[in-house]
């Protein structure tokens, strides 16, 4: 299951606990955009996790962009985003 969350936080505090928590998971594609590849189960750990940590109780702006096959296939990336590598994301 491929994903985006993309989140705006202010508090540098809350930020790093995000980042910590979606780097266990995924890859940092830009400063607030994390990509993910994920099994079923692992994906729904990851949801568990933002939730019980408090992440999407709204307190925070973060949106999740699920992505088809067919939508991932049509990303273009450009500049540092380019150098992205497949073999970083993570596959439960």
């Amino acid at each position: 299951m491929r994903h985006l969350i993309c989140y705006d936080i202010e508090d540098d505090k809350v930020r790093a606990r995000l980042v910590k928590l979606l780097e266990a998971y995924g890859v940092r594609i830009q400063y607030s955009v994390f990509e993910f590849n994920l099994s079923k189960a692992r994906w729904a750990d990851l949801k568990l996790n933002l939730k019980e940590k408090g992440f999407m109780d709204g307190s925070i702006s973060l949106v999740i962009y699920p992505l088809s096959e067919e939508i991932y296939e049509r990303i273009e990336r450009y500049g540092s985003a380019a150098i992205w590598n497949e073999g970083d994301m993570v596959f439960d």
